[in-house]
């Protein structure tokens, strides 16, 4: 009887427990089939279960996972974006700075001029390379920043910490 509307079982019904469990088809379904027959092979047990209830957990947990690789490689790539967009604008505008540099350095040293800036805070002193050529002296190797000490008139030194 069951043999009548299971499309595929025949193995199950001649070798049992030793066809082990096999695809068959009830009503346009595919079903996983696995049957046990008695010593006597008078009865038999069956075990049936959909096909698409097997892997409707693994479907859920792929489609979770891809979904959610996606959406990460997605942020990635918009924050790869973002940081080579973002070191690309940087590269140019140390371009831009260079050559504003070098301007200015060719428009001192063209003009004999020299530019200075006194960080009286810091106790240092920015000298261009033209104030240096100037002055007679030699530019320092990595900065042109020159350390200034008590370089200023003592009547200068009493008039500031007065007005402390």
């Amino acid at each position: 009887m069951l043999d009548a509307i299971m499309i595929g079982g025949q193995p199950l019904f001649m070798f049992g427990e030793r066809a082990g469990i096999m695809e068959v088809r009830i009503d346009g379904r595919d079903w996983y089939a696995a049957l046990d027959l008695t010593a006597d092979r008078e009865g038999a047990a069956a075990a049936l279960i959909a096909r698409d209830a097997v892997f409707a957990e693994w479907r859920k947990t792929v489609s979770l996972n891809v979904t959610l690789f996606i959406l990460t490689a997605g942020v990635l790539i918009i924050i790869l974006y973002a940081y080579f967009t973002r070191a690309a604008r940087t590269q140019a505008a140390d371009r831009i700075y260079l050559e504003a540099h070098q301007r200015i350095d060719l428009a001192l040293v063209r003009g004999r001029c020299g530019l200075w800036d006194w960080d009286m805070v810091r106790g240092k002193m920015y000298w261009s390379r033209s104030m240096y050529d100037m002055l007679g002296y030699k530019p320092l190797r990595h900065h042109a920043v020159v350390r200034q000490g008590r370089r200023y008139h003592p009547w200068s030194a009493r008039r500031s910490t007065s007005a402390r």
